[in-house]
């Protein structure tokens, strides 16, 4: 037998590992943002991407510790490519929020992919962060 015909054994699930995720839902994280000195959470999912006609269509959310949603639809060639630009077009709206998120550190780069077009965005915000 080779090794990719081996059968893959997954971990049985552990309440200590958290919840699984919602039905259609991808992958989620949970930022920060500070609001009146007091750090908030922010959380993200990214859904399952769609068919949408010959495209694929990926849905992402955006929770704001005020409970205000914000709903994000990307395109994609493929549905890894519309995961992909899901994950990208949250990174560019958070990076250019009125409110700085962070992940584990207040400069951090929020750990998503982003487009070089963004680079810029992400060097402004740490020196916003830094002239604090």
């Amino acid at each position: 037998m080779h090794d990719d015909e081996m059968p893959i054994e997954l971990p049985e699930f552990n309440d200590e590992d958290g919840p699984p995720l919602k039905a259609g839902v991808a992958c989620e994280r949970t930022y920060q943002v500070v609001i009146g000195r007091a750090p908030q959470p922010l959380y993200c999912q990214w859904f399952v991407p769609e068919p949408w006609g010959s495209s694929w269509l990926c849905r992402a959310t955006i929770t704001m510790a005020d409970g205000q949603v914000r709903n994000l639809k990307t395109g994609g060639v493929d549905s890894a490519q519309a995961l992909i630009l899901a994950l990208q077009r949250v990174a560019a709206d958070l990076l250019d929020g009125d409110i700085p998120a962070y992940w584990f550190d207040e400069d951090d780069d929020l750990g998503l992919p982003y487009m070089d077009l963004v680079a810029e965005d992400v060097a402004a915000r740490k020196a916003r962060f830094e002239a604090k």
